[in-house]
């Protein structure tokens, strides 16, 4: 499921979906993937998306279509900040040094 979301796959499907209505009229149920691992024993497992989880990325898809379209007009495009920004460790990492820290 993180993968999914990660690699925005949802948006991918919801596309192929868009797609096959143009060119045919038909709207699938769900969408389906049969995923393939890629060692030995390449194992298979099939996962099936249903239309009202689709429509989450279909609402992404028009988001972003319309931010297209507003960065087009007005030129300006979405980036990183010229501003210096504060970073700093991530709660997992700071912990781990506390660890290392008391061992001292």
């Amino acid at each position: 499921m993180r993968q999914l979301w990660n690699l925005r796959y949802d948006v991918q499907a919801a596309f192929y979906m868009d797609g096959l209505y143009s060119a045919t009229g038909i709207l699938p149920h769900s969408f389906v993937w049969i995923v393939v691992e890629t060692e030995a024993p390449f194992g298979v497992a099939i996962y099936r998306m249903g239309y009202a989880d689709l429509e989450v990325a279909q609402a992404d898809i028009a988001n972003g279509a319309a931010k297209y379209v507003e960065c087009t007009a007005s030129g300006e495009w979405p980036g990183y900040s010229t501003e210096v920004q504060e970073i700093k460790l991530p709660p997992w990492a700071r912990a781990a040094r506390r660890e290392t820290i008391q061992e001292f």
